[in-house]
């Protein structure tokens, strides 16, 4: 009996210990959380513990803090660009408003305007309205984009075909500016999985975005490429280019701080924002490149369709 009860004594004293071992830890666990919940975020849970499900609590509660820590950070950066948004889209829109609204007083009142003036009037208003209405859709278009995770509906498409559709429907543009197209596009099919719609808008940024600032080249470029599981498109141009500070963040929304006031007139300042956003949502990448006078190029990259897939669809 003796050893039974000295057996049971000290059964009782370790679970005694290990009860208030875990009473520390679930205290530490609770005084951490509230300094956490008090806005210190870069708190994290150390207690020392052998105990499996402690440790695996340990890693989940670390594990949850990194994650809202950096959803925080995300919805302080969105916030920033909020408002960095709001701010100079009111800016582009006031700009070319108040000309607009020049012109319509100017045909409203002045009775010495000659026909030939009214006409050109009108045009400059026809054409202000026009940029007003692309930075609008520009805006909303982005605006849609950052607020829909929903990744886009994918399918076999010929990559090369697209490029040729688009590089039609800017060749008046290019032509009006006197720039030679340098084309390189393979003659058979390049097959991607991708969204019609989604490559259509992105490769009329990129191409109106090499136009715009890249006419006084004298020449742009497209070129699709494969490479293993990719295939990419190459848009080029030998205009003033980038400067090298400003090229990591041309894809950050209405980044100023190369733009001139010429570039505020002619764009929102989120054609390639957008070419980003829709980009990743077909699971592709993109990126940039500039040499100035030389040669600056924008390429994005989507996934080719395997000869299995190629060889299924065909059936």
């Amino acid at each position: 009996m003796d050893l039974i009860a000295w057996v049971l004594a000290g059964v009782n004293v370790w679970v005694l210990l290990r009860y208030r071992s875990l009473v520390r830890q679930v205290e530490q666990v609770n005084d951490i959380l509230a300094k956490i919940s008090g806005g210190n975020y870069n708190l994290r849970f150390r207690m020392l513990t052998n105990n499996p499900q402690m440790k695996r609590l340990r890693a989940n509660l670390n594990g949850l803090v990194d994650q809202f820590q950096q959803t925080l950070k995300r919805i302080h950066y969105l916030e920033h660009a909020r408002k960095t948004m709001l701010a100079y889209l009111s800016h582009d829109l006031r700009t070319p408003l108040a000309a607009m609204l020049g012109y319509v007083e100017a045909l409203r009142t002045d009775n010495t305007l000659t026909p030939a003036e009214r006409a050109e009037y009108l045009d400059i208003v026809s054409q202000r309205g026009a940029k007003l209405a692309e930075m609008l859709n520009d805006f909303f278009e982005f605006t849609r984009l950052e607020a829909d995770e929903t990744p886009l509906p994918l399918e076999p498409l010929d990559l090369a075909e697209k490029v040729r559709e688009a590089l039609l429907l800017v060749h008046p543009e290019a032509a009006q500016a006197g720039v030679v197209p340098e084309v390189k596009i393979p003659e058979h099919p390049v097959w991607v999985w991708a969204n019609a719609r989604a490559v259509d808008r992105i490769l009329h940024n990129l191409l109106v975005n090499a136009l715009r600032h890249g006419k006084d080249g004298g020449v742009i470029g497209v070129a699709v490429r494969e490479d293993g599981d990719r295939a990419w498109v190459d848009v080029w141009d030998r205009g003033r280019g980038i400067d090298k500070r400003d090229l990591p963040y041309i894809f950050d929304p209405f980044y100023t701080r190369g733009r001139s006031r010429e570039d505020a007139r002619q764009s929102s300042g989120l054609g390639l924002a957008i070419v980003k956003h829709l980009v990743e949502k077909q699971q592709g990448t993109v990126t940039a490149s500039s040499v100035p006078w030389k040669r600056t190029t924008v390429s994005f990259s989507l996934r080719r369709m395997t000869e299995e897939e190629e060889t299924g669809m065909e059936r």
